[in-house]
């Protein structure tokens, strides 16, 4: 584990532009929807530009990132309730599964409250579906989702290799799930009962209110499954299903600059 703390940036770094690139590439190689949109140079470049704009400012504005926050718990006042199990693999596997819980469960918060969906409708807002929507949302809840992560490593006192997992898995699941291919339907049938999909996801990018809140998972399907929000398939043919959400679809709603201002409008 000590090469995994030494180069935790790095890893961080690879995981996420390399899943990049392989499931972009996939997409052109064997693209799943042939929607004219998901070409547009200004679209994706919209949604990259959310990456670069929220990844410097959570470092300017942010004093701890979660990585040195699970090394140093007690600068914030913890942990209240650690983990047991010091030095074993154990708490390691613990802290991965209690972060991938508390996001599903942020997910659906953020679905359900006022307020918070005017922030992830930005997300949602994407009228069609690739890898680049995975990293499309909006900064303040970026920053909502950082002290809600951050919470739970201080609260149980999880270890820097469980942060460190986590967020590399969460990264490149989200990569993979929002991207335009589909595995095989040979694979699709062993993967989806435990890892969630493009397929999966595709249906919560749906602009059916019933479909897009289910399969709130961002990298297992065992919460859905487990608190019955999953669902298997769109009720439309996924190739053509509209994506997105009913209003904000104009072109002019979809530069960066709106999107920015979007959770400020009715």
């Amino acid at each position: 584990m000590s090469y995994l703390l030494d180069h935790q940036t790095f890893l961080r770094i690879l995981f996420s532009v390399g899943g990049l690139i392989l499931f972009w590439s996939l997409a052109l190689l064997f693209p799943f929807r042939r929607d004219p949109e998901l070409r547009e140079p200004k679209r994706w470049m919209n949604n990259l530009l959310f990456n670069v704009i929220n990844g410097i400012l959570m470092v300017i504005v942010v004093p701890l990132s979660l990585f040195e926050l699970a090394l140093n718990p007690q600068t914030v006042g913890g942990p209240i309730l650690p983990i047991p199990f010091e030095g074993l693999a154990l708490p390691i596997v613990i802290g991965v599964v209690l972060l991938d819980l508390g996001v599903y469960w942020q997910h659906r918060l953020f679905h359900k409250v006022g307020w918070l969906w005017r922030l992830h409708r930005v997300h949602h807002s994407d009228t069609s579906f690739d890898t680049t929507t995975a990293g499309r949302f909006h900064t303040l809840e970026i920053f909502l989702s950082f002290f809600i992560k951050g919470g739970l490593i201080v609260f149980f006192g999880l270890r820097p290799e469980s942060v460190i997992i986590f967020e590399i898995l969460l990264n490149f699941s989200a990569l993979f799930n929002h991207s335009n291919f589909s595995l095989p339907a040979s694979w699709e049938r062993w993967v989806r009962p435990v890892f969630i999909t493009p397929d999966l996801h595709r249906t919560h990018h749906s602009i059916k209110h019933d479909e897009m809140n289910r399969n709130f998972g961002f990298s297992i399907t065992l919460w859905d499954m487990l608190f019955k929000t999953y669902r298997g398939s769109s009720s439309e043919d996924p190739q053509t299903m509209p994506i997105g959400l009913d209003h904000f679809r104009k072109k002019e709603e979809q530069t960066f600059v709106s999107l920015i201002k979007q959770p400020f409008k009715g």
